[in-house]
């Protein structure tokens, strides 16, 4: 009996602190600096969070034995330029590979449906975006009260 409620001790122990790590795998193709940076938004300020060292050709892994918080995150160049962001649902493991200089087009994730459905939904806004601001821009330089002004506020809303 004894050692039963050890072993069911040090499982739950095990388990627990499985629950406050975390470890964030990033491969970027390409990218030559040997620092990466994670820092998350908290109001209106950003921090850093974590430094990851190059383990091998673009290969970054931040991982702690401390609780990550949930949030929006972002992956931060050594040149403190950001390169993207990610969704981390609580303390857990992600991973992302992609390459310059459309990291979001580019991306792909792996262990994240929250992550997929954010690229996903960044890659689609991203095209739609690239669709409409022809048109807004011709929008912005015609007589607001012509008929091409309707016509193109009707192909912009579609």
């Amino acid at each position: 009996m004894k050692n039963i409620l050890l072993s069911l001790f040090l499982i739950l122990a095990l388990f627990a602190n499985a629950q406050d790590s975390y470890e964030i795998d990033v491969k970027i193709k390409d990218y030559k600096s040997e620092v990466l940076l994670l820092a998350n938004y908290y109001g209106d300020k950003t921090y850093l969070a974590d430094t990851a060292k190059m383990k091998g050709k673009g290969h970054f892994v931040f991982k702690k034995n401390e609780k990550l918080g949930g949030g929006i995150y972002i992956i931060v160049s050594d040149d403190k330029k950001s390169m993207f962001e990610i969704i981390v649902p609580g303390s857990t493991t992600l991973k992302f590979e992609t390459q310059g200089p459309d990291y979001i087009k580019n991306m792909k994730v792996s262990n994240s449906i929250e992550n997929q459905l954010f690229f996903d939904y960044l890659k689609y806004s991203g095209e739609l975006y690239t669709k409409v601001k022809p048109l807004n821009d011709r929008y912005q330089q015609i007589d607001k009260e012509s008929d091409s002004a309707e016509i193109l506020k009707n192909e912009i809303t579609q």
